[in-house]
């Protein structure tokens, strides 16, 4: 059975699951270069969103005569809160999305597709997405984002191929929401919580700064935010232009501090209601890598999985997940390990998109990977492109900017040379998954680049430019059988120098989408500072010694290549 994951309105993104395994994925920011985009219709009123229907059908390798049905993750008719509010909020923000989804679904109806057609609580989608592709049989999940068609915070128990909610926090409590507000009023679009979490680590949390009520050592679970939100609102507006001052620093602390408490106070009564030895976390606030790393390492729980599209991006595979087993509930289960769902490309993709530079091709990838290594040994930064795109926001490999972590002024250069970014950013470790604790203070595997971790003592002078201001990292541990031609670059880097890590970043620049295509890749790397690029087999090297003041980016849409 076929089923398509349709776009939520924010992130939104397609997935194809066939028999229950997700086979296809892709982003529609990848394809149309706008970066974070909210909605299904254009500003002319026709859907915008259907090159991602064509791009999944094509990677799965499906026509849409074979999809059985199509499931959105967001229920009309569900009761919807009159007033909540929201940073995009308007008169009747609900009946927009009903809208919007309507007119997708009237779009595929034209293109004459004729299958069925559901619907599934946002929440529900949610835990859908991580339970249910993760290596548990029972498990707590816990739900934390903005809101969903009510709720805020939603907890439940997966068991088999069930999952039942326990508990849910309604609107107009939302941490998630509050967060995002923050964000904004520091003078970054709502979808730039990752620069508030890693602004927080220099602040220190103002004193007059107040407490979310959270009351969950009785059998309910009840947040008050309202004096946090009064708080946050009460903070004058930052804007992109002004310096970031000392009262913007420290509310970035004191939100990270309030998120990481609730996260606890959540993990402490879903570990006592649920009695399960293990926890997904779901929802955009899933994706606060800070928040994750303590509930890895503070919580009663035995393990935490995510899985990497855990924000809204996530949503068509959870409600696709969803639907197939409440249509085949005894199906086995897919434990999602590679998260690689984009198309393949070709040789004769990649050599087209090569056209007028010189560039050597490699019989293998370990003779290319060999190279590489030896490049970024000597201080070069190397874009690599290869196979399939990556599920969700963090670059794992396949579509990755890495550099070396033992040069300690690699860190200004990829921020404000190659990325155009701000400097207080950190960079991610990946590292080979049996040396990861040698160098990081990890419980577990982290193969999506979902947990923070102390860099251990004894290993910080060794790989300065991974360490944020707090002594943490953000880790992608790397296991040969989830990626072999990224661990075989990892470790031919280990080779070369000792250290069995890379620092690896998103293949884009400031205020792009990250690359999908060859020509994408080639268009980036022409624009950035960047001194080679690793396509499929292909390396390309840049010769001059120049350095660009600015990013042209990438302006052409996605053309298939």
């Amino acid at each position: 059975m076929v089923i398509v994951g349709a776009p939520s309105i924010h992130n939104p993104a397609w997935t194809v699951v066939s028999d229950g395994r997700p086979t296809a994925n892709i982003e529609e920011d990848r394809l149309h270069r706008v970066k974070n985009r909210f909605g299904l219709i254009g500003r002319d009123g026709d859907v915008n969103v259907l090159a991602g229907w064509d791009y999944v059908l094509d990677a799965a390798g499906i026509s849409q005569r074979d999809v059985d049905a199509v499931a959105f993750g967001f229920n009309p008719s569900a009761i919807y809160q009159d007033g909540a509010f929201d940073v995009r909020h308007e008169q009747h923000h609900q009946e927009r999305v009903f809208v919007q989804q309507a007119l997708l679904l009237h779009a595929l109806r034209r293109r004459g597709w004729r299958g069925k057609t559901y619907y599934v609580r946002h929440h529900l989608a949610h835990a859908a997405s991580v339970y249910l592709c993760s290596p548990y049989e029972a498990a707590a999940i816990i739900t934390v984002d903005g809101w969903g068609e009510s709720e805020t915070i939603s907890v439940c128990r997966g068991s088999g191929n069930q999952i039942r909610t326990i508990a849910a926090v309604p609107l107009p409590n939302s941490i998630g929401e509050i967060y995002t507000r923050l964000t904004t009023k520091l003078g970054w679009g709502m979808d730039d919580a990752g620069k508030t979490m890693a602004l927080a680590a220099y602040g220190t949390r103002p004193a007059n700064s107040p407490r979310l009520v959270v009351s969950s050592m009785t059998d309910d679970l009840h947040i008050d935010s309202s004096r946090a939100l009064e708080f946050v609102e009460s903070l004058p507006i930052r804007t992109a232009a002004e310096p970031l001052g000392k009262i913007h620093i420290d509310a970035a602390a004191y939100i990270q501090n309030e998120l990481e408490t609730v996260m606890l106070s959540l993990a402490e009564w879903a570990y006592r209601k649920t009695g399960c030895a293990d926890l997904c976390l779901s929802g955009g606030v899933a994706l606060n890598c800070v928040a994750n790393g303590r509930l890895q390492k503070e919580s009663k729980f035995r393990s935490v999985f995510a899985q990497p599209a855990c924000g809204d991006s996530g949503i068509p595979m959870g409600a696709a997940l969803t639907i197939h087993y409440h249509l085949n509930p005894t199906a086995p289960r897919y434990v999602l390990r590679e998260p690689y769902l984009g198309k393949p490309y070709s040789r004769e993709d990649y050599a087209c998109a090569l056209s007028g530079h010189t560039s050597r091709e490699y019989s293998d990838s370990h003779s290319l990977n060999a190279v590489v290594a030896n490049l970024l040994a000597a201080g070069k930064v190397v874009a690599r492109f290869s196979d399939k795109s990556e599920l969700g926001p963090r670059a794992l490999g396949n579509r990755s900017i890495l550099a070396d972590p033992r040069r300690k002024e690699m860190r200004d250069r990829l921020n404000l040379v190659v990325k155009r970014r701000e400097s207080f950013r950190p960079f991610a470790p990946s590292v080979l998954a049996e040396y990861a604790t040698k160098y990081f203070d990890i419980e577990g595997a982290s193969p999506f680049m979902l947990m923070a971790s102390r860099i251990r003592a004894d290993r910080y002078d060794a790989i300065p430019a991974v360490a944020h201001v707090d002594g943490t990292a953000r880790i992608q541990t790397v296991a040969r059988e989830n990626n072999a031609s990224f661990y075989d670059l990892i470790d031919e880097f280990r080779l070369a120098t000792g250290v069995p890590l890379l620092i690896n970043t998103s293949f884009n620049v400031a205020g792009e989408p990250m690359v999908e295509s060859p020509d994408q890749a080639v268009q980036c790397f022409d624009a950035a500072d960047l001194d080679a690029l690793a396509l499929g087999l292909f390396l390309v090297e840049r010769r001059d010694a120049r350095r660009r003041d600015s990013a042209r980016g990438i302006s052409g849409p996605y053309n298939g290549r």
